[in-house]
């Protein structure tokens, strides 16, 4: 009887358990595995010299049905493997290069108008290097992301698509990161 009462209050303890992990999962909206986008060609495949800038553009658009089923942070791993997102500072400002990147492929464009990509992306960029760190980096792919997510989250700062909370966070992580980029901020507080 007692093995009994065992047995039954183990699998109560399994099964609330499973609940609470599959409640836990849903909740997150996150999967185990991230599903990046894999794009048809990339500047490794041969064939690429075969196309123009435009054609590219075109071929690499992440299909609608894909992306509209695509999680938050499997869209910013996305884009951040877009081939053509460093086109995003070719430009003479941030503003004008997300904009035009934005206009020409889907991904970005769609992960600027989803309200969590911020917190995602800036929890990467807490993640990677800092400023001293990328001077000292010589894997190019680990500086590229940095430098994109930057460019990225300036743009949503600017463009007030993070949230009061994110700003502060995105700020503080911002001078973690570069502080030469505050540099002269404490000197002009004293002088008010």
């Amino acid at each position: 009887m007692r093995r009994r009462h065992l047995l039954t209050a183990l699998a109560a303890v399994v099964v609330i358990g499973a609940g609470v992990a599959i409640g836990v999962s849903a909740i997150s909206g996150e999967r185990e595995k991230l599903e990046i986008y894999t794009y048809p060609i990339t500047p490794d495949d041969p064939e690429w010299a075969n196309y123009n800038h435009a054609e590219l553009v075109s071929m690499l658009q992440i299909p609608e049905d894909i992306l509209d089923n695509m999680t938050d942070a499997e869209l910013v791993e996305s884009v951040l493997d877009y081939p053509y997102i460093g086109d995003v500072m070719a430009y003479s400002t941030v503003e004008l290069g997300m904009r035009v990147v934005s206009e020409h492929f889907n991904g970005l464009k769609e992960l600027l108008n989803r309200p969590e990509t911020g917190k995602i992306l800036i929890e990467k960029y807490r993640q990677s290097p800092t400023e001293e760190e990328l001077h000292k980096e010589e894997d190019s792919d680990i500086l590229f992301e940095a430098w994109a997510i930057e460019f990225i989250l300036s743009y949503m700062n600017a463009r007030d698509i993070l949230n009061s909370e994110e700003r502060q966070t995105y700020y503080e992580t911002m001078k973690e990161h570069n502080p030469t980029y505050f540099l002269y901020e404490d000197s002009s507080d004293e002088t008010e």
